[in-house]
């Protein structure tokens, strides 16, 4: 994108979105429908499943390039929030980690790197 500004901006956006859905899907999908006695076969649909909502969103994310750019942003705001806790955070709470205290700041730095990308909006 830096050496091509903003002529691949839409294809980056389709693949970037796409690829973060799909796992996000595949691991909701995984989480809430593998069973002990599932065939091969049943991870392969759910794999097909999420890439197809991936890409779906994907597409909602070019057609609606704002909202895709505020997703990008908090995809970016989660992943420092992700990064913060792991090395910071979670040192100092040593055996006392709580999924509410990680949800929270995953929430919150999500929701402002979706703030800060909306300002930096052309």
């Amino acid at each position: 994108i830096c050496f091509a500004g903003l002529k691949l901006f839409n294809l980056t956006l389709f693949f970037l979105t796409t690829i973060l859905m799909t796992f996000f899907f595949a691991n909701y999908f995984f989480d809430a429908g593998s069973l002990p006695e599932d065939s091969g076969a049943h991870g392969w649909v759910i794999l097909v499943v999420s890439l197809i909502c991936g890409a779906a969103c994907g597409y909602f994310a070019v057609k609606f390039e704002k909202v895709g750019f505020f997703g990008l942003g908090v995809s970016v705001g989660v992943f420092v929030a992700l990064f913060l806790y792991q090395t910071i955070l979670a040192h100092f709470m040593k055996g006392k980690t709580s999924g509410t205290t990680f949800y929270i700041m995953m929430g919150c730095f999500g929701f402002a790197g979706g703030i800060v990308s909306l300002a930096m909006w052309k």
